[in-house]
């Protein structure tokens, strides 16, 4: 997976040459949204767009790929445990 602020490609395995899924735009509108709701929340005791447990799934991917290219390493997740295995 090759992502960037501006464009998303993702490859097969063995095949990285050629991706098979790719987009790209600017995303500032939707990160200046999902601020906006989380102040609104904030100020209203509202329900956010985003739960905590999307937030925390969406970091985690790339927690995971930093973790894996500076280890030079796959690195696998046990979501039952919620931990990194080796």
């Amino acid at each position: 997976m090759d992502l960037g602020r501006e464009k998303l490609a993702v490859y097969k395995e063995g095949a990285e040459e050629t991706p098979v899924i790719t987009a790209t735009g600017s995303f500032g509108k939707a990160a200046e949204d999902h601020v906006a709701n989380f102040l609104q929340c904030v100020r209203t005791r509202a329900t956010p767009n985003a739960t905590v447990e999307k937030g925390f799934q969406a970091a985690l991917v790339v927690q995971l790929a930093n973790m894996s290219l500076r280890q030079g390493r796959r690195i696998k997740w046990n979501a039952a445990l919620r931990r990194v295995e080796v």
